[in-house]
């Protein structure tokens, strides 16, 4: 895809393509087919309007901090308006939960839990995983490198591949674990597979929550790599949770440092853990979904 298809009229942001509208519980939103994936609009981004549409519903003023968000994807949504409709279950001094189902003709797409947290959590311990130890980003203004010099050691922004999914243009990618997919080696069962990168917006953006849910589904499914044979891996259930404090206003833009990985396929079913750190190494998000695993049927 050209620089000039990227950035065609039809393309959207991020904010354009997760923006909600409505109030009193009910809430609506547009599909936009310059964030789908693979087989449908992104699932991240789906995730993303349903917190849109709850925290329009029960933080307006912010006091809130969303904390987790789970996903059950239903079916997918084709292009053009969908509802969303917030249910707040309940509100105490310290956490709220929320249901919010996102439908399209009728038909429910997503079911989705959200809880809140008050901003202010007493801390009487702070510790989490250590980042990958890996290069550091390119600059945003660097020019990306083809897959194949990638592969031999560069460490600039992946030039998307001809047909890959339209959402891959919507950000830089640097690889810096993993392989591409189905170009891996053999899984060894006691490690499974992983991939990772950093990846950052291609305009300056702040990091809030609605992005880190994108972040947690931006790869490609690792179990893609030692594959030889094309599949599919649409996500059945997501569950993100946000292990950092991110101001209203969102942390500063940078880029972001993801690791996902597989653990196990077995019965037809996959699981894929996510990580999502700053560029200070702060555990940001982190996330694990299961995906159905099955040949590609053309």
């Amino acid at each position: 895809m050209s620089d000039a298809q990227q950035q065609s009229p039809d393309a959207v942001s991020f904010d354009e393509a997760s923006r909600v509208t409505g109030a009193e519980r009910h809430y609506s939103a547009t599909v936009h087919p310059s964030w789908d994936g693979p087989l449908t609009t992104h699932g991240g981004l789906l995730a993303a309007l349903a917190l849109n549409a709850i925290d329009a519903e029960i933080n307006r003023d912010n006091v809130l901090q969303p904390r987790s968000l789970t996903c059950h994807y239903l079916r997918p949504p084709q292009h053009g308006e969908v509802e969303i409709f917030v249910d707040p279950l309940r509100r105490g001094r310290r956490f709220a939960s929320s249901r919010a189902t996102i439908s399209q003709g009728g038909k429910p797409c997503i079911a989705a839990l959200a809880t809140h947290s008050a901003r202010d959590l007493p801390e009487v311990a702070a510790w989490a995983l250590s980042p990958p130890d890996v290069p550091g980003p390119p600059a945003r203004e660097d020019k990306p490198m083809p897959s194949e010099e990638i592969a031999d050691g560069g460490e600039a922004w992946l030039e998307m591949p001809e047909g890959i999914a339209p959402f891959f243009h919507r950000f830089l990618l640097a690889p810096r674990f993993g392989h591409g997919p189905f170009m891996g080696p053999p899984v060894d069962p006691a490690v499974g597979t992983s991939n990772g990168g950093w990846i950052t917006t291609r305009e300056p953006r702040p990091i809030d929550t609605s992005w880190l849910l994108f972040m947690v589904d931006a790869l490609w499914p690792s179990i893609f790599q030692p594959i030889r044979t094309p599949i599919i891996a649409p996500t059945l259930d997501l569950t993100t949770h946000i292990r950092a404090s991110i101001p209203p206003e969102g942390l500063p833009d940078q880029p972001l440092l993801v690791h996902n990985y597989t653990r196990a396929i077995a019965g037809g079913l996959s699981d894929s853990d996510s990580f999502v750190y700053a560029a200070d190494g702060t555990l940001l998000a982190q996330a694990r979904q299961l995906q159905l695993v099955a040949p590609l049927e053309v």
